[in-house]
């Protein structure tokens, strides 16, 4: 008489383990999504590129005055290692009021008069990279979704503004571009293998 012995049933419950581990949303989609924002944040707002990976645009003499904060009574320093600097924005002297919009929205700027501006100071590089406040950069959030999981801005106002830059620079900036699509696919295949072969 022969007596055969298998590791069949091992073998079959560590397949099971690994199937089960590829069937977690937590495992394989979520990290693809936390990176892809990561990827995304670095193109739109560091490298100022849309979704086809040509430049969004370039900012307005105007807008480049709030971003670096340099008004004609804007104060700069006058000794030491920042002498030539700008300190601070200036006080507004005029009373202004700037809507920017669409046919759908507007954003209003009001500023009283004799109030010091902001001084964002965000250097003199006139390349659109959809950042001031860096409130929507700082939105970006990884959604759970029935599927498993996407990415967007967790505020509505947020996704107001995306598509608004959208709508004025006449370009699509919050889509996947190709590369982005590569790494995604590249990750999924890593994780699926890794997955696998532990």
């Amino acid at each position: 008489m022969v007596t055969i012995t298998t590791n069949i049933d091992r073998v079959l419950n560590n397949l099971a383990e690994k199937i089960q581990k590829l069937k977690d949303k937590d495992y394989l989609l979520r990290p693809v999504a936390q990176e892809t924002i990561a990827n995304m944040k670095q193109r739109i707002h560091k490298d100022g590129l849309a979704s086809d990976n040509a430049a969004i645009g370039t900012y307005s003499t105007g807008y480049m005055k709030l971003r670096t904060g340099n008004y004609g009574n804007s104060e700069r320093f006058k000794k030491g290692a920042k002498k030539g600097f700008i300190k601070n924005a200036g006080i507004v002297t005029k009373k202004k009021v700037q809507l920017y919009g669409t046919t759908q929205s507007v954003f209003a700027d009001i500023t009283p008069l004799g109030k010091a501006r902001e001084k964002f100071g965000l250097g003199n590089d006139p390349k659109v990279i959809v950042k001031l406040t860096g409130k929507l950069e700082q939105d970006w959030q990884v959604i759970a979704t029935e599927k498993g999981y996407a990415i967007g801005f967790n505020s509505p106002s947020n996704t107001q503004k995306a598509k608004w830059v959208e709508e004025t620079y006449n370009k699509k900036i919050f889509k996947l571009t190709e590369k982005e699509k590569e790494y995604i696919q590249e990750r999924l295949i890593e994780l699926t293998d890794n997955a696998l072969n532990t």
